[in-house]
């Protein structure tokens, strides 16, 4: 039987940005053909600027060139770049090819004003002009069924491979991800006052100017409260094999986030590796975790109900443990790659 020919754009490895890896995923547990276009610095036989406004027109030729069935488009706004608000990119959808987005952002309660504006605008547009929409939770998929009233929404949770679990060690904390504003890490830092027998471990990607400042902030705030139970580690970029090396060496994670239109890839970390977590009720990122009982969800910007929540999770660590096991055994990338191939049969239909 021929299989589809899909052209997947994403900014991939090198490029220090986890939607790569994800993608790289897809390709290995999907069975189709895929022409891989990625950024300048993307280990990839097409590279082009994503922010040009010419990107139609480069994509238009790999298309012919390949004859490439259908378009598989990784969107999130800065990949786009803000010269262009986007435009560069909606420039796309008019060509003659099924399209298929998958949303790593989605705006659920968004503050009006004009930069959530004009994303709310850009993702009306694609969600409009895209054959098939792909997210990773059933909160924003249930969220964009009812706000563009459209039956093409799919929700297709990141996979996890069923890795070798670790016995607890103690009581070890991790934050692991980038060091940014919305990450809200101060108020774990302050929670970590009420618990003296705990070890906290941050472990954060510094990947921008916004980045090392917010580290600053951090630091100033970690110096504040003379704790010696709290270890902080950043750099540009951890690689997969030191993140896993953090990820065995904990017993929980936190996420202590104030802000994130995302399905944090983190917590599925978490999964992969048994892990409970504690995450804020922010956007949809404590969707999965809520929804399966993997962990706790807790009030943004509260360190008294975060240091609360780490006691009971270690309290009721071994009913945690056990529903990631059953959950984890439910969601394979094998099973990923099978649910994106129902999705570019669906587009090619339609």
């Amino acid at each position: 039987m021929k299989r589809l020919k899909i052209g997947l754009l994403c900014p991939y490895p090198p490029e220090e940005l986890h939607q790569g890896y994800y993608a790289l995923k897809i390709i290995e547990n999907t069975n189709a053909d895929f022409v891989k276009i990625g950024t300048p610095k993307s280990d990839t036989p097409y590279r082009i600027n994503f922010k040009s406004f010419f990107l139609k027109e480069k994509i238009r030729e790999i298309i012919r060139k390949e004859k490439i069935e259908v378009l598989h488009i990784q969107y999130i706004p800065p990949f786009f770049g803000s010269r262009y608000l986007n435009l560069n990119l909606l420039r796309v959808y008019s060509l003659r090819i099924p399209i298929i987005t998958t949303l790593h952002e989605v705006y659920l309660r968004p503050k009006k004003n004009i930069k959530n504006i004009l994303l709310r605008f850009i993702e009306n547009r694609i969600v409009s002009n895209s054959k098939q929409i792909i997210v990773h939770n059933y909160m924003m998929a249930d969220f964009l069924r009812k706000k563009y009233k459209t039956k093409k929404i799919n929700t297709i949770v990141l996979g996890h491979y069923l890795k070798k679990e670790h016995k607890r060690i103690g009581k070890n904390i991790l934050f692991f991800g980038v060091l940014s504003p919305g990450k809200g890490v101060e108020h774990l830092i302050k929670s970590m006052s009420c618990l003296n027998d705990y070890k906290l471990k941050i472990v954060g990607s510094i990947p921008n100017d916004t980045c090392s400042s917010y580290k600053e902030k951090i630091l100033k705030e970690f110096k504040k409260t003379n704790l010696e139970n709290i270890e902080i580690k950043t750099k540009k970029w951890f690689t997969e094999n030191e993140k896993e090396k953090y990820f065995n060496k904990s017993d929980i994670v936190v996420l202590p986030y104030v802000w994130g239109p995302y399905n944090s890839a983190v917590t599925h970390d978490a999964i992969e590796n048994v892990l409970p977590a504690i995450v804020t009720r922010v956007g949809a990122i404590y969707d999965i975790i809520e929804r399966f009982k993997l962990g706790i969800i807790v009030k943004p910007r509260n360190s008294e109900e975060l240091a609360e929540a780490i006691q009971k999770c270690f309290r009721e660590y071994r009913e945690y443990k056990r529903n990631i096991r059953n959950f984890r055994k439910t969601v394979s990338w094998k099973e990923n790659g099978n649910e994106h191939l129902v999705v570019y049969k669906n587009a090619v239909k339609r």
